[in-house]
């Protein structure tokens, strides 16, 4: 297998590789990539870094096999890959691969290794790389190479529904208290309608008095001028056309995600939240859309509330790769740390 560094030319060859495999998504296609970049930002020491983007494309023989983004952040001797980048609300990217059903598992595995072989091969040594961090995609992938070089491995979680079955199945499968929840904020007349890139500033305002946003403003507007109609829509829940909340959902092959919104609101002690969601996937299931991710199911502050639609829990792996130095003196920090306390 060869290594190439895609470029602008290989844009159309990219970003059919992610529409036709399995584990594509939306946020490894070509335009995301590079809005991330320029976007992306990591904190070193006092330096607020900004990213380089590698976006390697992986042959076997003259055929593209597989690609995986990576995110470059270097000062003096620190230099740190990502995929995905921090600080643009992404739980995962990662490698993608060519859909292989064809082929017996053996040689599936088999290819897979060498494939992250040569990933892991132009981090260490092109790239040289001291520390390295990759989330993989939620669907089905063998994290063992990544083990077998030195890589930490732990489990991720995310939510999906599966709209495959009808809307009064769904509606049904949800917690009774979550039911009753829609209902309310329904008859109290809080109405949920697709809303504009107007709604961006509400959303993001609310997200960051929440804590609960990590990007910038700017790059979610740009997010939508790229992406918005055909992979982004807004929904907002109003009451007498004062906005009570908002959710930022991205829509891509069969899948729609939750992706930026909903912040900690109320009225009248009623939460609007579950009425968009509501509403979000019924828009799912009238276009004909598979499944619904409410992302990001690690974090326990949401647990009681994601756990309410009882939706399935869908894991991924999130990898973690530190030189012998950088282990070296996150040790010594370790052990000097409490004495400062």
């Amino acid at each position: 297998m060869e290594i190439k560094i895609a470029n602008e030319e290989d844009k159309t060859k990219w970003d059919d590789l992610i529409l036709f495999s399995e584990n594509g998504t939306l946020y490894h296609t070509w335009d995301w990539l590079k809005l991330m970049e320029k976007h992306s930002t990591k904190k070193i020491f006092s330096h607020r870094l900004k990213a380089t983007l590698y976006p390697i494309m992986v042959f076997d023989g003259s055929s593209l096999y597989g690609v995986i983004p990576l995110y470059l952040y270097k000062i003096l001797s620190v230099k740190f890959v990502a995929s995905p980048p921090p600080g643009v609300e992404n739980k995962y990217l990662g490698p993608v691969i060519q859909n292989n059903d064809k082929i017996k598992l053996h040689n599936k595995y088999s290819k897979f290794i060498k494939f992250q072989n040569q990933i892991d091969y132009f981090i260490k040594n092109t790239l040289k790389s001291n520390i390295v961090n990759i989330d993989l995609p939620p669907y089905p992938q063998d994290p063992r190479s990544f083990i077998w070089s030195g890589y930490s491995v732990e489990p991720r979680h995310t939510n999906i529904i599966d709209l495959k079955k009808r809307e009064t199945e769904i509606w049904n499968n949800f917690n009774k208290k979550l039911r009753n929840e829609i209902k309310k904020a329904h008859n109290e007349g809080i109405i949920v309608e697709e809303g504009t890139k107007e709604h961006i500033d509400f959303i993001y305002t609310t997200m960051s008095e929440n804590q609960r946003i990590y990007s910038s403003k700017e790059f979610i507007q740009e997010i939508y001028d790229v992406f918005y109609p055909e992979n982004l829509k807004i929904f907002v829940a109003k009451k007498d056309n004062k906005v009570l909340s908002g959710l930022i959902i991205t829509n891509y092959k069969n899948k729609v995600d939750a992706w930026i919104g909903t912040p900690k609101v109320s009225y009248k002690g009623i939460s609007p939240n579950p009425l968009i969601h509501w509403a979000c996937i019924q828009w799912a299931c009238t276009n004909k859309y598979n499944f619904y991710e409410i992302i990001d199911a690690d974090n326990p502050n949401f647990f009681r509330f994601k756990n309410k639609f009882n939706s399935e829990l869908i894991h991924y792996y999130s990898m973690r790769w530190y030189s012998p130095k950088i282990r070296i003196s996150k040790g010594i920090y370790r052990a000097i740390k409490p004495r400062y306390k």
